[in-house]
């Protein structure tokens, strides 16, 4: 055999396994993110000489958030990657700070956070005081798109009014109660509870909403999370779902932590399961407060071109334009049912999620 021939037959059988190995690289990951929030790669030959925090100094009122970033430069003053950043605060009662650089709030005063990256560390010196923003008024649905036909309008006065079924009931988990602060619909809000010893991997109940196949659809709802609030071990505390024509196919909303909160978008459509994580702002959850929540949705043209978008209290957090839908004729049913987790966990304290009021519209 000619020993170009050979060469070659090695060559082909060695890109033949690398292709595999990708694969199997990709197999093992269930879930995708279009986004990637991890840091990136060190350089490892270049050496860390200092670091800088960003912003250097803030003010912030009590429940805010702000990202705050490193800069890292080598010896002679040139920006180097930053690679992994241990974050810490000073006086955690003022301020918190996750393994992403997000600063958290907590109460008035004053407190330091640290960046600690290739052995050098770098500080910000962050101010709270003042009361949080009031909340948006309790009216109206700002971001609902123009010209879509409304399917439902309304306050939960009952587990079954308006076209609503509510399932998975048999534990009286799902009911109507009272809260004095709802802020749009009397004082009737439709309540979702998860007593001690409450296990993860399901929810209370489903309170559903079955209509006609549409290939763009939007909810708009008032939720107060109760707070405290147990986290999932899995860091998956769902809120919302839009079910499609598909078996097993959908899109949820999640609070996803850990704490601070922030609403996340999962789609679960065949092509596979993919986070969206905001990628406009990052605003937290308050827990044991009314928030107003927009999702909007539409189908794409056969490509990966559908859309998703969704706010909290207003601000826009996440907009993906370039999402993978299903082949079917639609969304079909919407569904407040809110799993925690994940599989496993158990509550050791009583919580709750409340829903005030909802309205649901289509093409």
């Amino acid at each position: 055999m000619p020993f170009a021939f050979k060469l070659a037959r090695r060559a082909s059988r060695f890109r033949g396994l690398s292709l595999l190995l990708i694969a199997a690289a990709f197999a093992c990951n269930s879930e995708q993110s279009l986004t990637d929030p991890g840091n990136p790669p060190t350089n490892e030959s270049t050496a860390i000489a200092s670091v800088a925090v960003t912003p250097g100094s803030g003010t912030l009122a009590v429940g805010q958030t702000s990202q705050y970033a490193v800069i890292a430069t080598d010896s002679s003053g040139k920006t180097v990657s930053a690679g992994k950043v241990t974050w810490s605060s000073s006086n955690e009662s003022v301020i918190t700070v996750n393994a992403s650089g997000v600063v958290t709030a907590r109460a008035t005063g004053s407190a330091t956070i640290t960046a600690t990256t290739g052995g050098q560390t770098g500080s910000a010196s962050v101010t709270v005081g003042g009361a949080p923003p009031p909340p948006p008024a309790a009216t109206g649905w700002p971001n609902e798109p123009g010209g879509l036909s409304q399917l439902v309008n309304q306050s939960f006065d009952g587990l079954a009014t308006l076209g609503w079924s509510v399932v998975n009931n048999g534990r009286g988990l799902v009911s109507v109660t009272a809260d004095a602060g709802a802020p749009m619909s009397a004082s009737n809000v439709l309540q979702f509870r998860y007593p001690s010893g409450y296990t993860g991997g399901g929810a209370p109940g489903t309170a559903l909403y079955g209509h006609g196949a549409a290939k763009e659809v939007y909810a708009g709802f008032w939720w107060k999370p109760s707070s405290p609030w147990q986290n999932h071990p899995s860091n998956v505390n769902k809120v919302a779902f839009w079910q499609t024509g598909t078996w097993g196919s959908s899109a949820d909303l999640q609070m996803y932590g850990p704490g601070p909160y922030y609403l996340h978008v999962v789609t679960q459509f065949p092509g596979g399961t993919v986070r969206l994580p905001p990628n406009a702002t990052a605003t937290a959850v308050t827990l044991g407060v009314w928030h107003r929540v927009e999702w909007h949705m539409r189908y794409g043209s056969g490509g990966a071109d559908g859309l998703v978008e969704w706010w909290l209290d207003g601000v826009l957090q996440g907009r993906y334009a370039n999402v993978q839908t299903p082949g079917d004729g639609g969304f079909i049913e919407y569904q407040f049912s809110p799993t925690w987790g994940g599989l496993d966990g158990t509550k050791t304290e009583d919580d709750y999620f409340l829903f005030d009021h909802v309205k649901l519209s289509r093409r």
